[in-house]
């Protein structure tokens, strides 16, 4: 079950294997400018969830996706 606190800064989210897995799945299909939009931040969550993924737990084809998250330019 997601969790999440905030004291101060930063914001920590507590989220079991399946709900870090499926995260990862949304974040992956963000699309936009890596260095010029929020994009970045998505590949830097994406990447540091699976980091911390035991193997053989992210099967990306058990998460096929359809369309696409994009987020305009910031900078």
């Amino acid at each position: 079950m997601a969790t999440a606190k905030r004291a101060p800064s930063p914001v920590t989210l507590t989220l079991t294997e399946d709900e870090a897995c499926t995260l990862i799945a949304i974040l992956r299909n963000i699309g936009g400018d890596p260095a010029k939009s929020r994009r970045k931040h998505s590949d830097a969550m994406s990447d540091a969830l699976y980091a911390v993924i035991p193997d053989g737990v992210w099967d990306p084809a058990s998460y096929e996706t359809r369309g696409s998250i994009t987020f305009r330019e910031t900078e």
